[in-house]
């Protein structure tokens, strides 16, 4: 707690100095939407558009899990019209640093869809989260059906702030509505048929996606917050499962180790493959054009190669 008032200091000291040239000069007299979240601020950008009125900011960080605000992210935040990023235990910092900016308007993801308690997972064979009991499940945009409640939501708000380009945001939502309902769809059929269970040797932030669509899983962690390596003894579980089902591949997230889900895949004969959660991107992914759509669209198409 010293060290995030320090922190907060400083930050104040920093408004008052006025060093929040944090925009480019073709940016400067727009309207500015900042995100800490990929998915956020992918839906922003299909809202926005091709707006001449409106810049959305994206603010990599990593592992979401531990955003640390450098300075110039700080200001970035409160200089911005509309804040967008996740809430909840993950981001307990970001919270006690908006109560120190004074009004910073903000969105936060799980604030737009019906929260899970981690504890929901089915296949629970921990007994201990890391944020302990009362924790809820964070990852909401994992599941197209969440997207289409938090993109309406974010539709209020972006139109809250510049209303005399309502009409074109409204119909960029209304398109991209059609677009995430449509995959949904295709999620549905496809699980709805599903013959084998899918296997995450991995941690499993897929709680809403699992839930919306009845998906039939095993994860090797129980959710995303667990800090613990899986025993031998689930490892083993989830190697007898495969090979009884003989299952041919085994999920893993990005940006994770792959060696829980490498061992069982060694063990059982099977291959890897990714299921992206739209939790982190990369530089070289945000170059070639990587999007909520193409990102669940892999995924689609990975989950029919593993199910059928």
């Amino acid at each position: 707690m010293k060290h995030l008032s320090f922190i907060l200091c400083l930050f104040s000291l920093v408004l008052v100095l006025g060093l929040v040239g944090c925009t480019s000069p073709s940016d400067e007299n727009k309207l500015s939407i900042v995100a800490t979240n990929f998915a956020a601020y992918d839906f922003a950008r299909e809202i926005v558009g091709n707006s001449n009125t409106v810049s959305v900011t994206f603010m990599t960080s990593g592992d979401v899990h531990s955003f640390n605000p450098t300075f110039k992210d700080m200001a970035t935040i409160k200089s911005a019209d509309l804040f967008l990023y996740v809430g909840g235990t993950s981001d307990a910092a970001i919270d006690t640093l908006l109560k120190g900016a004074g009004e910073v308007n903000t969105l936060r993801l799980i604030d737009c869809v019906t929260l899970l308690h981690e504890s929901d997972h089915e296949h629970e064979h921990e007994t201990e989260h890391e944020h302990g009991d009362a924790a809820y499940d964070e990852h909401v945009w994992t599941s197209p059906k969440n997207a289409i409640l938090i993109v309406q939501a974010m539709l209020d708000a972006i139109v809250a702030i510049d209303e005399a380009n309502g009409d074109t945001y409204r119909q960029n939502a209304a398109a991209y509505t059609e677009q995430l309902s449509a995959l949904s769809e295709k999620f549905e059929t496809l699980i709805r048929s599903q013959t084998k269970t899918a296997i995450f040797g991995d941690r499993f932030p897929l709680l809403y996606f699992a839930n919306a669509y009845g998906l039939r899983y095993e994860a090797a962690f129980p959710g995303c917050h667990a800090t613990a390596e899986p025993s031998p003894a689930r490892i083993a579980e989830l190697i007898a499962l495969a090979e009884q089902e003989e299952i041919a591949y085994i999920f893993h997230i990005e940006g994770a180790t792959q060696a829980v889900a490498s061992r069982i895949a060694e063990e059982t004969g099977a291959s890897l493959l990714l299921f992206h959660t739209c939790h982190k991107v990369t530089s070289e992914e945000l170059k070639e054009g990587a999007s909520y759509l193409t990102l669940m669209e892999n995924n689609y198409q990975a989950l029919e190669k593993a199910l059928r």
